[in-house]
């Protein structure tokens, strides 16, 4: 996990941009590294999601059926385009505070992170609608896709859990002293990535309701 986040040195969402800069300065090498792999995490998602709506809209990228998968993939490419940049921005802030120039003084340094912070922050919370919004429409569409039995149920949770982390997010993004909701919004990405491995899985084990032909 990237520094103030989840696991390593978190910072909750009411604390101030300071606290937050100042974790990721003090772990320069893990914000650098984390930032990198993080993008190249959210490509390899998108890329797999491309893979599977082939299989859940059929031949023909027109038809109705694809419209919600399709919709869903925009949505994750937009998502994954802001996060990207936000990790640019982690890169930054790191820099400015460890090199930002012996000319000027912390107190100027930390004030220019600050305010990328703050841009970067607003940039992470649209993405996240984006994440959650495009995580729904897929699950929702795969949900029609498999059969009655386990998958089907994992993606009628995952849909749930994208629904109720986006209201949990409205509802802390229009109260900002309710960082808890914040929290639980945040930790809605685990289980995501977690069903997008299962489906990964799933489908380069050649599940029978994954694959092309079945699609038709």
């Amino acid at each position: 996990m990237r520094p103030g986040s989840l696991l390593i040195e978190p910072v909750a969402r009411g604390a101030t941009f300071v606290g937050r800069v100042q974790v990721l300065a003090a772990n320069a090498a893990l914000t650098h590294t984390m930032a990198l792999l993080s993008a190249l995490g959210f490509l390899l998602l998108l890329f797999g999601f491309l893979a599977l709506r082939r299989v859940v809209s059929g031949e023909s990228a027109e038809s109705a059926e694809s419209a919600v998968p399709g919709f869903g993939l925009l949505l994750l490419a937009f998502a994954v385009i802001l996060f990207a940049a936000s990790g640019g921005m982690n890169h930054i802030i790191a820099h400015i505070i460890n090199h930002g120039g012996e000319d000027r003084s912390l107190r100027t340094l930390l004030t220019t992170a600050v305010n990328v912070q703050a841009v970067k922050a607003g940039i992470v919370i649209i993405g996240g609608y984006g994440y959650l919004l495009g995580f729904a429409c897929i699950a929702l569409a795969l949900s029609r896709v498999f059969p009655s039995g386990f998958h089907k149920m994992l993606a009628l949770l995952v849909l749930l859990i994208c629904l109720v982390a986006l209201v949990l997010l409205l509802i802390g993004d229009h109260f900002h002293n309710l960082t808890t909701f914040y929290a639980v919004a945040e930790r809605a990405v685990i289980p995501l990535n977690l069903w997008a491995i299962v489906l990964g899985v799933a489908m380069y084990q050649g599940h029978p309701s994954l694959t092309p032909a079945q699609s038709d």
